[in-house]
């Protein structure tokens, strides 16, 4: 069906698909925000000043997209984005710019022996922010044949900016730093609910590897496995928590009345450290977020 790019006075982009009618009338349909390939997205985003995208279908990576300016993409039913063997790259690197996610789940295909040369999305330093709602990122193995450690970080999300969760879940990820969060730079993460489990990492960090910038959680927000906490950046609690455990926290050194966890406004720390623990079991987290010594 041929689609034509029509733009307005204001220099606003619009996809139309013209069609006849069984009265033979001339239909025009704006199709400008709907995308059912890979090529069709990167076309998109490359190409015209559309800032939000509709996915209809499950799509197939063949390249990278690069996000350059402030682009939204979601799914009203959840679509899969899953690499198959011709590329094992990164799905979304986000140079500038913002990039929102919503309702669409990332593959990297380790489930079909596929592995990966880099994360799902990678949120480079003069990007503003990245923010996933409701997206599943799972099966990302990173194995990188140029043995370069700078491409095996973050299993599923390398940023360098603010990173943000909105529930949803990222399994099964597996990286050098951060099986699967790494964040540097200007990079933080914020977890408004929503689980990782299941990732693994070679060095530090088996879910999430904080290297600069705090993690920030609230909500359902449920983190299997550990957190490396670098330098000293820490974790905020940021409101109510759900669940029973949050997170198990692994630190470069347990330095006694080192500030781990602390609360924001309107938090009691003293009622949710004990979500907390450390993964040195000779030290607690004290009812003031610090680091204390174990007496057993």
């Amino acid at each position: 069906e041929p689609k034509f790019i029509i733009t307005n006075d204001s220099g606003e982009d619009k996809i139309v698909k013209i069609t006849l009618n069984e009265k033979y009338e001339v239909v025009i349909e704006d199709v400008s925000s709907i995308v059912t390939t890979w090529a069709e997205l990167k076309y998109r985003i490359d190409n015209t000043s559309i800032s939000e995208i509709e996915i209809t279908k499950d799509l197939v990576p063949t390249i990278e997209i690069r996000i350059e300016r402030a682009i939204k993409i979601s799914a009203q039913n959840n679509k899969t984005i899953s690499r198959d063997q011709n590329y094992t790259g990164t799905f979304f690197i986000v140079p500038t710019a913002s990039l929102e996610l919503s309702n669409i789940t990332l593959d990297g295909g380790n489930k079909n022996y596929i592995n990966a040369t880099g994360p799902l999305i990678w949120a480079e330093s003069r990007s503003t922010s990245l923010t996933l709602t409701n997206c599943i990122l799972q099966n990302n193995t990173i194995v990188n044949p140029e043995n370069n450690p700078t491409y095996e970080q973050g299993g599923a999300v390398k940023t360098e900016q603010p990173f943000t969760m909105n529930g949803g879940s990222i399994i099964d990820c597996h990286g050098s730093n951060g099986g699967a969060v790494y964040t540097f730079d200007n990079g933080s993460f914020t977890m408004n609910g929503g689980s990782i489990s299941g990732c693994t990492a070679t060095e530090n960090g088996n879910a999430v590897y904080i290297g600069s910038g705090n993690l920030t959680l609230s909500g359902d927000a449920e983190i299997i496995s550990d957190v490396y906490i670098a330098n000293e950046n820490s974790v905020i609690v940021a409101g109510d928590l759900t669940k029973d455990k949050v997170a198990t926290i692994t630190l470069p050194s347990y330095d006694v009345d080192r500030q781990v966890i602390t609360a924001a406004n309107g938090v009691t720390l003293a009622d949710k450290v004990g979500k907390f623990t450390l993964k040195n079991e000779n030290y607690k987290i004290s009812d003031d977020g610090r680091v204390a010594q174990n007496s057993g």
